[in-house]
């Protein structure tokens, strides 16, 4: 769980200084901002609900509307909270002028209830097949942005599916495999690994009851 605010003001001072202060309202289960040890991530209960709409527009072609996380929230007890100020008071400076920088950092550490908004998403999606092959396009909707997704896939089998598709938002081309309930796949937005920015591996085991 992550939720914070960050906000502050700085100056210029010269071409090799300046001054800056701010402040934390920092909520978390693990701390990215420094090392605080010891982190009890506290206890949570929540609540959501899901809509969803599909139809046939087609023998060929079906498509569906997809509404998560509709007035979603978490209710955090004994959260990890830090309220914290920091400034520019113990910087440095280096043998040719440049001001080095230590920041000073003063606040408090707490446990505190947080009631975690869960952001609704909505899911739109179009699925056209034809014999083995399938085409789908789909878009998720999230506070305003878009992430488009474009899919082809290979029915091999009733047991085995392929999948190849390109994430339009994050650039990132998408290889999968399905075998029954197993699911391996891999996502990369370079073909040179060495060039890489990002890359990830998933791996899904699931069961129907």
């Amino acid at each position: 769980m992550q939720k914070g605010i960050v906000q502050g003001e700085a100056q210029v001072l010269g071409s090799k200084d300046y001054d800056y202060f701010g402040s934390l309202y920092y909520y978390y289960d693990h701390n990215y901002l420094y090392d605080r040890k010891n982190i009890d991530i506290g206890n949570g209960t929540g609540i959501s609900f899901d809509i969803g709409l599909g139809m046939d527009i087609t023998p060929n072609l079906s498509g569906s509307l997809l509404f998560h996380d509709i007035w979603g929230s978490i209710w955090w007890q004994d959260v990890p909270f830090t309220d914290a100020q920091f400034d520019s008071h113990n910087k440095e400076y280096d043998e040719n002028g440049y001001v080095k920088y230590n920041p000073s950092i003063s606040g408090r550490e707490l446990k505190v209830d947080f009631t975690q908004k869960i952001l609704p998403k909505t899911n739109l999606s179009f699925n056209y097949h034809k014999e083995e092959w399938a085409f789908v396009i789909f878009a998720d909707f999230i506070k305003g942005d878009i992430y488009p997704n474009a899919l082809l896939r290979y029915n091999i089998s009733d047991f085995l599916t392929l999948d190849c598709g390109y994430d339009l938002f994050f650039h990132q081309i998408q290889i999968a495999a399905k075998y029954q309930m197993f699911l391996l796949g891999i996502s990369f937005d370079r073909i040179e690994p060495e060039k890489a920015g990002a890359f990830s591996l998933a791996l899904d085991l699931g069961f129907n009851f």
